[in-house]
């Protein structure tokens, strides 16, 4: 008999890793540290590759803070302007030595259960109470610039803390966490248009599908939904419009102006 032999596993065999990185205050230098980390996390197993991108989304957050608003210390005020102010103001603070040359310290740690992401700047901190009561909260405010991150990094990893007055973050995620879970129902990638309406009077809002199954949908939309019943009109090929009445049950902010929603399905609308 003939035994076929199966192909090594690195992941499986990674029992502990770690890796420092000093990486300087220019904006350049965001996109391939996060990369480089991303890499770190699949190669040990920690994070599964249909993960990663939610990965890379936290890790470029953690970092953009340290780098913008810790080191070059920009306030995050300046991102909902709509002129040229922040784009003109990074370009400023890297450029002068002052602030540029900071570096920020950044140790990945993984022990075979967990990944440590701790991101340490030399900025000035900011108020770290307020931020998170900001971020809890249901309303617009969170979803200013100050509240955005917190929110995008607790919706993809298992816990965001704070040290040393701002300065230091600390991002975890669990290799359980990380793993590809089986999903209860199969699910089929969904492009379509979809309209959402959440109350009599009020105006429609509009989707983009992400995935759908029997139970419910994904969704991307330019607005955040709350928690509650809406009625979903789904596009069919060379038929008419089905409309579904369901429930938001996820609403997390990717970055700016991007949410992914998920609706479950609850009965078909009259």
């Amino acid at each position: 008999m003939i035994h076929q032999l199966q192909s090594p596993s690195l992941p499986s065999a990674v029992a502990a890793e770690h890796a420092y990185l000093q990486i300087p205050s220019q904006p350049e230098w965001i996109a391939p540290s996060v990369e480089y980390l991303k890499d770190k996390a699949i190669l040990c197993g920690a994070c599964h590759e249909t993960r990663s991108n939610k990965l890379v989304l936290a890790l470029h957050e953690a970092l953009t803070n340290s780098i913008i608003h810790g080191n070059l210390e920009l306030s995050s005020d300046l991102k909902e302007r709509c002129d040229n102010a922040f784009a003109e103001a990074v370009a400023e603070r890297a450029a002068d030595p002052r602030y540029g040359t900071r570096p920020v310290e950044v140790h990945f740690d993984y022990d075979g259960e967990r990944c440590h992401w701790t991101f340490t700047d030399q900025g000035k901190g900011f108020d770290v109470a307020r931020a998170l009561a900001r971020a809890r909260q249901p309303d617009s405010e969170a979803m200013l610039a100050s509240g955005r991150g917190i929110l995008l990094m607790r919706a993809f990893l298992d816990d965001v803390r704070y040290e040393l007055g701002g300065r230091r973050a600390i991002l975890t995620l669990a290799r359980a966490s990380g793993e590809e879970r089986r999903r209860a129902q199969p699910r089929a990638a969904c492009t379509a248009r979809i309209i959402v309406t959440t109350g009599e009077g009020c105006p429609p809002m509009f989707g983009f599908g992400r995935d759908l199954s029997r139970g419910g949908i994904s969704f991307l939309t330019s607005t955040p939904l709350p928690m509650v019943n809406v009625i979903l009109t789904l596009s069919q090929q060379d038929s008419q419009a089905l409309r579904v009445r369901a429930r938001i049950v996820r609403c997390h902010q990717l970055m700016s102006g991007i949410y992914d929603v998920a609706a479950c399905f609850l009965d078909i609308a009259d």
